[in-house]
């Protein structure tokens, strides 16, 4: 399993040039010198260092748990590279993706309070707000699905300047969408957290940002996160690959990718989840927030009967050769990246952040690390991300179930709209939005049975505020004479780009258009 199937966004974590000592709560924490770690360690910190040197990172936070200590903990780079402030474990950097594991951690307290159950449909929980089925029933989207993402949501995100992400009733009603029958397909969706972060504030009467603090941060001794991004002293500045500053930006939903912590603090979230939060302190039946049952569920109750699914509860979630179990929770954002794997089993623990654009940095650096440690682990995942792609992703070949002309239309924001996808052709798929010019479908895969895709947009489209969309993407799901699914209509932007999902159904030339 890839790990940027299981998780896709990210974090921007500072750090310092030399090694760093930290103090899980009250108590002093082992600490390993240079010459005291593993030889492989020894050419992972080179590697890192000149990459910083180059300036292809502006900055690399790694830390090493195990058995409830933290066996080694480096920064490399700037947290702050104009001013020439060093990174260090407490600066606070966006965590991208890792935010959902965290934001299910506080659904799950509510469970364990019980005031919901995970089985329970979340259409109840969530009124007045609505979301609109295109398939499927509204009994079927359970607590359990919404983590997991087989609900049916499409992808999807939006970044706005820090302070002006629209009221929430507002873009709640224009992303949350069913477009696959719940419980039936496993797709990695954004949107879907945006209702796990509505589901908080139905169920506790607080704001999100309000709960997760009093309910999850502060219980675990996190002071240093919360959510969307502050002017504060020791948060890190964002950076492209080329080195240049990026302006900051909150991203909605947050539930999804909009928290903010420091180094420090997500040691004490992954002590959490291997079931010790610090040294001498033992969890034996499970902490208060969570039981050790919840925990359990949380990490490795994937849904066995659903294709291609990699996620437990907010958690990816993957069993590699020889029964090691492996969680992961990361992500990737314009302007950082970040990682967070487990081996619960060896009670073991790596984090990894950036604060620059880059492809997978972090998961490249948690990996090595995570192998220095645990020995073969690295073949083991690369073994694994082989056989589930060789299973269930390949790249565009003409297939009959897609040959043809298909017609039919996109409910967006300004209303329905008429589309045309035409597999005709020898060579190129062709796609047209209104009466537009025809476009080239570029990047076609299948992906878990998805036809996946993109498009330039050469029509204009109108409801979208944020401005004027250039590019579609599509996630298409055939069934005989029908393909339907979702055209995410992206959006650039001064601070970062959007993504809007909608419903999109195509029937073949030569069938009717209708329900």
């Amino acid at each position: 399993m890839a790990v940027r199937i299981l998780f896709a966004f990210t974090v921007y974590l500072g750090l310092l040039l030399g090694l760093a000592s930290l103090h899980p709560p009250g108590q002093p924490s082992a600490e390993r010198s240079p010459a005291r770690l593993p030889l492989q360690v020894k050419s992972l910190r080179t590697a890192i260092q000149h990459r910083v040197d180059e300036g292809k990172l502006a900055s690399v936070f790694i830390a090493v748990v195990k058995d409830g200590e933290v066996a080694w903990q480096e920064t490399f780079g700037w947290e702050d590279k104009e001013a020439k402030i060093k990174a260090t474990p407490q600066t606070v950097y966006a965590l991208g993706s890792l935010s959902k594991s965290i934001t299910a951690t506080g659904v799950l307290g509510l469970v364990q309070e019980g005031r919901i159950k995970l089985d329970q449909p979340v259409i109840p929980l969530i009124a007045p707000r609505r979301v609109r089925f295109f398939r499927g029933k509204p009994e079927d989207l359970t607590v359990r699905r919404v983590l997991n993402m087989t609900g049916g949501i499409p992808h999807g995100w939006a970044c706005y300047p820090p302070g002006r992400i629209p009221a929430s009733a507002a873009f709640f009603a224009r992303t949350a969408l069913v477009v696959f029958p719940p419980g039936g397909t496993s797709h990695y969706a954004n949107n879907s957290y945006a209702i796990a972060g509505q589901l908080v504030e139905s169920c506790s009467g607080s704001s999100f940002s309000a709960f997760m603090d009093s309910r999850v941060f502060r219980p675990l001794g996190m002071t240093r996160t919360w959510v969307g991004w502050r002017k504060a002293s020791g948060v890190a500045g964002m950076y492209d690959a080329t080195g240049k500053r990026l302006k900051p930006y909150d991203f909605s939903p947050a539930a999804a990718a909009g928290m903010w912590s420091s180094g420090h603090d997500l040691i004490r979230y992954a002590m959490f989840h291997l079931g010790q939060v610090a040294k001498g302190e033992k969890v034996g039946s499970g902490h208060p927030l969570l039981s050790r049952s919840l925990l359990d569920q949380m990490h490795f109750e994937r849904p066995r009967d659903v294709p291609a699914a990699v996620m437990a509860l907010g958690w990816g979630s993957a069993e590699l050769e020889g029964g090691l179990r492996w969680l992961v929770s990361n992500g990737s954002v314009h302007g950082g990246t970040s990682a967070l794997f487990l081996l619960p089993d060896h009670r073991l623990a790596v984090i990894c952040l950036t604060n620059s654009t880059s492809n997978g940095a972090a998961d490249e650096v948690a990996s090595e690390a995570l192998d220095a440690w645990h020995p073969g682990f690295k073949a083991k995942l690369e073994k694994g991300i082989k056989a589930f792609q060789g299973q269930h992703h390949r790249g565009w070949k003409r297939d009959e179930r897609v040959n043809g002309q298909w017609t039919g239309h996109i409910d967006g924001n300004g209303g329905s709209v008429p589309v045309t996808l035409d597999f005709s052709a020898d060579d190129n798929v062709l796609a047209r939005v209104r009466r537009g010019k025809g476009s080239v479908v570029e990047g076609l895969r299948w992906e878990a049975g998805f036809l996946t895709g993109s498009f330039k947009l050469m029509a204009p489209m109108d409801g979208y505020s944020e401005g004027v969309p250039d590019k579609v993407e599509l996630c298409l799901l055939p069934e005989k004479e029908e393909m339907r699914g979702y055209a995410s209509f992206v959006i650039p932007g001064e601070y970062g780009s959007f993504s809007f999902p909608a419903y999109i159904r195509l029937r073949r030339s030569g069938q009717a258009d209708g329900d």
